[in-house]
């Protein structure tokens, strides 16, 4: 059994079932690497548009086992956080560059990613640095003892923060995240996210 063809096998599996979101893709990274034509931004956001092709196969057939999970979830989920942290950075850098114009959907696109990539990459709360006091969290899922309540710190170097998640009705991965400028909590999903990048980028009215 070869690793690598195992691999290839399914990313093109994954071509194959989202022809038409592949060449939204196409047309998206062509947008925004020719914002940055001296680089390889393009084939960054080709590959981020590769992988979500992939996660969708998986959230696809995820829907289609009546709710039964297997090993299969870790492997998505792992590959979801990879998503994230990648499309949060060619956003970011486009929104630090000043590359385009920043329209309402790009700003509030740009938070959700940071929410998640925070708490997923540096392992505590987005914007936590405006908090004014310590907050008192709840383990989650709980270990049913002493530790299941703990208190968040901005200033101890040990503070942590992992996020709830789980799998939306449609078998993508989703995060319960906390968001301190606006003193809210909320779910945020996946493939909710890809699907705001195609409205901002690659439109149904051009395909």
């Amino acid at each position: 059994m070869n690793v690598g063809n195992l691999i290839t096998s399914a990313f093109a599996v994954a071509l194959s079932r989202h022809e038409q979101l592949h060449l939204s893709w196409i047309r998206i990274s062509s947008k925004i690497g020719s914002l940055l034509p001296d680089s390889l931004l393009m084939g960054s956001v080709q590959n981020v548009g590769q992988l979500d092709m992939l996660l969708r196969c998986m959230e696809d057939e995820f829907s289609s086992t009546d709710g039964e999970v297997d090993f299969q979830l870790h492997y998505q989920g792992m590959f979801s956080n990879i998503w994230i942290g990648s499309v949060y950075e060619f956003v970011s850098l486009l929104k630090t560059r000043k590359l385009l114009d920043h329209s309402p959907q790009f700003e509030a696109l740009t938070h959700d990613l940071r929410l998640l990539r925070v708490p997923l990459e540096k392992h505590e709360i987005a914007a936590d640095r405006k908090l004014a006091e310590p907050l008192t969290m709840k383990r989650l899922p709980p270990s049913t003892n002493n530790t299941d309540t703990y208190t968040y710190s901005k200033n101890s170097a040990t503070r942590a923060h992992i996020m709830p998640f789980g799998l939306s009705s449609r078998g993508s991965m989703t995060w319960e995240v906390i968001d301190i400028i606006s003193n809210t909590t909320r779910w945020i999903e996946r493939r909710a996210l890809s699907e705001r990048i195609m409205e901002l980028w690659a439109p149904k009215s051009s395909d």
